[in-house]
């Protein structure tokens, strides 16, 4: 075979697999491009679907006040407090863990629960984490009286103040006056969350009537 017909074969070969190339890469850009659309068109499909189950959610009816069941309960509530001095600057902070275990009092949720606490420790910065001995295994009935109030016998939440004064930690160190008074509002701050404003009001408005996104009272 002469040289000049081995080189008109090459460039027909050369000629036959660059269409065949084009043809490929135009099928593939063409078929890239009907996925592209088809995946915009599906998601485009998804949004009234995916608007309509945040609807259902946002249009419920919920109930925030239900009756509370008659069964044992354990608690922890933790709070970091920061003091200021006189002259304003900031004190370390200290930060406050309540245990508390709470029982029927009664047959029913009526009938109040008692609140027994197991454990009240106290954790300063850089220091051994300490815990209050006269408070270990503390308890008070907690119950709703017939005015709807939570509190009863002049207490508030029915917690005996006088019960913090004195108190000492487990190395017998005295606390201050202002660090007993944070150790009896950490009931008070407990109650005040978990009971007044979660339960239901007897005489006005209150959470009961908040049955849907959006509602104020």
């Amino acid at each position: 075979m002469s040289r000049r017909v081995f080189t008109i074969i090459v460039a027909v070969i050369m000629l036959l697999t660059t269409s065949v190339w084009r043809s490929t890469q135009k099928e593939q850009s063409a078929n890239a491009a009907a996925v592209q659309t088809s995946t915009n068109v599906a998601l485009r499909n998804d949004e009234p679907v995916a608007q309509s189950a945040a609807q259902a959610i946002l249009g419920k009816t919920y109930d925030l006040a239900p009756e509370r069941s008659a069964e044992s309960r354990y608690y922890c509530m933790e709070t970091t407090v920061v003091y200021l001095a006189e002259d304003g600057t900031r004190t370390v902070p200290v930060t406050v863990r309540l245990l508390l275990m709470c029982v029927p009092a009664g047959q029913s949720a009526q009938d109040g629960f008692r609140y027994t606490c197991v454990k009240l420790t106290i954790l300063k910065e850089k220091e051994p984490e300490v815990h209050i001995p006269a408070l270990n295994g503390w308890s008070y009935l907690f119950k709703r009286s017939d005015d709807g109030s939570f509190s009863h016998g002049g207490l508030v939440y029915g917690i005996d103040h006088g019960r913090f004064q004195g108190l000492k930690d487990d190395n017998g160190n005295a606390l201050p006056p202002e660090g007993a008074y944070g150790m009896y509002n950490m009931f008070i701050d407990f109650h005040a969350f978990c009971n007044q404003f979660a339960e239901r009001t007897m005489s006005k408005k209150g959470i009961q009537d908040l049955t849907g996104i959006g509602q104020k009272i």
